[in-house]
């Protein structure tokens, strides 16, 4: 059987799930390969699935990401007549089962995957039946079967490390890659799919499941000797979640087997100055710290944040203490009664932080999720979703007043300068009057680069990656307003 995991991908983001499925199903004798639709016309697209011959087109997706696949399956599907099956899985499908109706959709995969893919491919060797697939959601002849979710795997050091080398055509020449310590998060953010996640499996206990500390370094060694040049993330919700106990033999192995700079994720009220030190000595100089919001009674009322800001300042005083480069990430353009002036807060605590760079997003109704409904419920949001797409940080889909969804939107695009050089806050009132969005957006931009490049991640890049760069750029700033 010969798998073919669709993807469109920007070369460095590798798809960390898509390549522990490759893993799982190639100990099992099936034949997995992936394919970049990024940049491609339909026409190259059938070429190129007509040649390969997949028995299954497998797509793991997120909600900005469903139309453009479901596009791109119903022409290979409608084109291509060869009885092969599709099967969609990710966080949309996981929330909207319901997909199982779209033109072209056999089967929807919920939750984590290892055993239940594995099980769908037994399925269709005629080995297993439809009702002996747990996660699954399928078409069986004229009937759709939908069973529960599969058990949450607990022995995460018996589930076999991702098949890095499946991602080599996307990125020859990576600078970056992933590592995850851990699955799971206990936190309950209303703007986040982990609330929902946890309901899916009854808020199981324990939430978070962690993998020993010789079965991550190890598969970080073992990367590091395929891709000696590159910087490894812990790409963990937050990995100073870990107990000490395990950062403790995690800092001292690292250090002595491994001894590479490293970055992480991190949340502020996880940093105790215990941990900071112990993963400071062992190699961490940089990471993403989620300030999210400075309305405090907005981010602990309706976000569910359950932080204070003098958290998030004494966080920031820690992490410059130790000299870890951080920058924050934050949400813009919020469903709340002002939500001008909570970003203007959200912009001052980020200025008192004095991060290396404040990345902002703007805020998206992502299906299901508790803001979104909230979103719905005060008239902001229409329940379309139809309107959002990959191009994060550009405008709001909420229905805010005109004027002052342009100054929303040009705040966004302005944020990270501003935090970077805080001289440029007493010129914001002119600035968002001002029709000047590709210029803020360009400013972002570069911003950005800049200050990744040279403060928060210096690593040697190729032409390659500098190229790819532009193209985002361009992309984005051409969308911008």
């Amino acid at each position: 059987m010969q798998i073919l995991f669709v993807v469109n991908a920007v070369h460095h983001w590798e798809r960390i799930g898509v390549l522990t499925l490759s893993s799982v199903l190639k100990q099992s004798g099936r034949r997995v390969l992936l394919y970049n639709i990024r940049g491609k016309s339909d026409e190259n697209i059938l070429n190129d699935i007509s040649r390969l011959k997949p028995d299954v087109l497998a797509y793991s997706s997120m909600s900005t990401e469903i139309r453009p696949y479901l596009r791109v399956n119903r022409i290979i599907r409608q084109n291509l007549r060869n009885g092969m099956k599709s099967v969609f899985g990710g966080p949309h499908p996981t929330f909207f089962p319901e997909m199982i109706k779209e033109e072209g959709v056999d089967a929807i995969c919920r939750g984590e995957a290892e055993e239940s893919f594995l099980r769908y491919s037994e399925y269709l060797e005629g080995t297993r039946k439809a009702d002996e697939i747990p996660g699954f959601v399928l078409r069986d002849g004229p009937e759709v079967v939908q069973n529960p979710v599969a058990a949450l795997p607990y022995d995460l050091d018996g589930i076999p490390f991702p098949d890095r080398a499946l991602w080599d055509p996307v990125d020859p020449h990576p600078i970056l890659k992933s590592f995850f310590a851990s699955r799971g998060c206990p936190h309950q953010c209303s703007y986040c799919f982990n609330h929902r996640y946890n309901e899916l499996y009854g808020h199981p206990r324990p939430i978070v499941r962690r993998r020993s500390v010789d079965n991550f370094v190890d598969e970080i060694q073992g990367v590091l000797n395929r891709y000696p040049d590159i910087h490894p993330f812990f790409d963990d919700d937050s990995f100073l979640l870990a107990p000490t106990e395990w950062l403790e033999e995690f800092g001292a192995r690292y250090h002595r087997d491994v001894g590479r700079p490293f970055g992480c994720n991190i949340r502020a009220n996880h940093a105790t100055e215990k941990k900071v030190r112990i993963l400071a000595e062992a190699g961490w100089r940089y990471c993403w710290f989620g300030l999210e919001c400075g309305d405090e009674e907005f981010a602990n009322r309706v976000l569910h944040r359950n932080l204070t800001n003098e958290q998030i300042r004494n966080s920031a005083r820690l992490l410059r203490s130790y000299g870890i480069r951080f920058a924050t990430q934050n949400i813009n353009a919020l469903p709340s009664d002002n939500p001008l002036e909570t970003d203007e807060k959200t912009l001052q605590l980020n200025i008192e932080c004095r991060p290396d760079f404040a990345m902002a997003h703007i805020f998206y109704p992502f299906p299901g999720t508790e803001l979104t409904a909230y979103s719905e419920k005060k008239g902001l949001f229409d329940g379309d979703y139809s309107r959002l797409d990959d191009l994060l940080c550009l405008s709001s889909p909420l229905r805010f007043d005109p004027e002052q969804k342009k100054r929303l939107e040009r705040l966004n695009k302005l944020f990270g300068p501003v935090v970077a050089y805080p001289w440029l806050r007493r010129f914001l009132p002119v600035l968002l009057r001002l029709p000047l969005g590709k210029v803020y957006a360009l400013a972002h931009f570069l911003c950005l680069g800049y200050r990744t490049r040279m403060k928060i991640m210096p690593a040697r890049r190729g032409l390659r990656y500098y190229r790819t760069l532009l193209v985002l750029l361009w992309r984005r700033v051409a969308h911008a307003r």
